[in-house]
Order: C-alpha cells, then sequence, then structure tokens
C-alpha cells in the first residue's frame, strides 16, 4: 500500500479483509493522511443523499479521524497505523454527498488531484 501525504489512496481490499464487518458494504474505501488527522472516505452504493434506496446512486461518506500526535514521528505513513484506524474507527460520518454515478462518486474523491491505486 503506498501512502502520499494529502493524496487519496484506495484501501478496499484492505479495509474488507481488516474489518469485513465494517467495509463488507461499500463500494470503495479510500484514506489521506493529513496533517493532524486521516480522512476516511467511503462509498455507499444505492443511496440517496437521504438514506433512501435509490439503485445507481452513491453517498460519498467522509470522516476525519484524529490520530494522537505522539504516534505520527514513529509510524505515520504505514500499514500498521491505517490496519490500527480502520479497526477503530466509531462509523461516524463528518460529511457526505450525493452522487449520481460510481464516476460521479470517485471524482469527489478525487477532487483533480488523482487517487493511489490499491497496487501501487
Amino acid at each position: 500500500m503506498k501512502l502520499e501525504f494529502g493524496k487519496y489512496t484506495d484501501i478496499t481490499s484492505f479495509a474488507k479483509k481488516t474489518v469485513p464487518e465494517l467495509f463488507g458494504g461499500y463500494e470503495k474505501v479510500y484514506i489521506c493522511p493529513d496533517t493532524r488527522n486521516w480522512w476516511l472516505t467511503c462509498l455507499n452504493p444505492n443511496v440517496n443523499e437521504d438514506y433512501e434506496e435509490v439503485p445507481g446512486y452513491y453517498m460519498v461518506e467522509r470522516d476525519k479521524i484524529d490520530y494522537p500526535t505522539e504516534k505520527i514521528m514513529d509510524c505515520y505513513l504505514t500499514t500498521k497505523v491505517v490496519k490500527e484506524l480502520l479497526e477503530d474507527w466509531g462509523c461516524d460520518c463528518w460529511d457526505s454527498v450525493e452522487a449520481h454515478s460510481l464516476e460521479e462518486a470517485i471524482d469527489v474523491v478525487d477532487g483533480g488531484f488523482g487517487i493511489i491505486p490499491e497496487d501501487a
């Protein structure tokens, strides 16, 4: 898994393998390390902004996860840290956006900066 500061990485397979009960229903899962926190973004398929079932729609759900400052210098951009974050995630949603297709939902995550693929 390749991680870069300020850029999303696709971690879908890793998240579904690590915590299948939390991430099994999501189409895609992304993570982005930031200054003092991480952004976790999940694409919830067939759901609109009111969380009603609508085939073909996606709810882009983002959450900001704080990470203890003392750990940042030791192991900030590692798979071990991502695993800990996923296991400790409280299923919160800081922000959400409705998208009318998978492509549109990915564009929301991408934001013009690109997404690091899982196999990078």
